[in-house]
């Protein structure tokens, strides 16, 4: 039986919503609950170190305190800053870009079974949810931009006119993390176990996304170099690097960003609205 746009029927006062509807019918909705995605966004982020002490202080001191660990295993201990230069920016940049990325697809894995009470009672487009995550981590994120830049300044690194493409590359590494959280939300909503296997996969692309080290420096095959540029992880963090330090970055790199960017967020979006009418069942 062919799933066909929904005819909703008011039933004492209820509505009934029969299949899925058309991108027009939802794209004008969305846009009228950004308000909603917001105040969620914004409730999450405060709610996130209301129990401790520094409170939201900790959304600077986090980032930096693991950064300093990185620095000291990685650039000190195994040597990966060696040719390197203005090593640090290069590492704050890439821990920051990735984790933004990771905790957008993390979180979107959660916040469907996270808020089944509010699927349950309102009705509303619950690509609001995703949407909620990855605008909670942007917001996050910003006072690591700031971490970021003036850890650039201290380091004699001298920004370009390359930053002005910073947040560009932001809302493209945004975009493709989405587009993946769209995915793994759906994924989760019918397999819970997806949330657990997340922390792994994001291991390892941690260690393959050259989030620690330079891959033109460590890696000499030229193959294995090209490899790379097909990781969407590594795109973002290499195009974020080219913004903040202007070193020299192969255009495609931005082009696979932008191709990654677009396509995970339309072939997500789409998937995700497939199965619209069972979250929350």
């Amino acid at each position: 039986m062919s799933t066909t746009a929904p005819d909703p029927r008011p039933v004492d006062d209820l509505m009934v919503w029969c299949g899925r509807r058309p991108w027009r019918q939802d794209l004008p909705e969305l846009w009228q609950r950004r308000h909603f995605a917001w105040a969620l966004a914004r409730s999450e982020v405060r709610a996130r170190h209301l129990d401790s002490a520094l409170g939201q202080l900790w959304q600077v001191l986090n980032p930096a305190f693991m950064i300093s660990v990185y620095f000291v295993i990685f650039g000190v201990v195994l040597d990966a800053r060696r040719g390197v230069e203005h090593y640090v920016t290069f590492l704050v940049a890439g821990v920051l870009v990735f984790r933004f990325a990771q905790d957008i697809v993390t979180g979107c894995a959660q916040t469907l079974n996270r808020n089944m009470g509010l699927l349950r009672s309102i009705q509303f487009p619950r690509s609001v949810l995703p949407v909620s995550v990855a605008l909670g981590q942007l917001l996050t994120l910003l006072p690591g931009l700031v971490l970021v830049l003036v850890v650039a300044a201290v380091d004699g690194v001298r920004p370009g006119w390359e930053l002005a493409f910073l947040p560009l590359v932001v809302l493209g590494a945004g975009a493709m993390a989405l587009g993946f959280g769209f995915i793994v939300a759906r994924a989760a909503s019918t397999v819970p176990d997806v949330g657990q296997l997340l922390p792994h996969v994001f291991r390892v692309l941690l260690y393959v996304s050259g989030v620690l080290f330079s891959v033109d420096v460590m890696i000499d095959t030229a193959w294995v170099r090209d490899l790379f540029a097909v990781n969407p992880f590594y795109c973002a963090i290499t195009a974020a690097r080219w913004a903040i330090l202007g070193v020299p970055t192969p255009a495609s790199v931005g082009i696979s960003l932008a191709l990654w960017s677009g396509a995970a967020l339309v072939v997500g979006a789409t998937w995700f609205r497939r199965g619209e009418h069972r979250y929350g069942a």
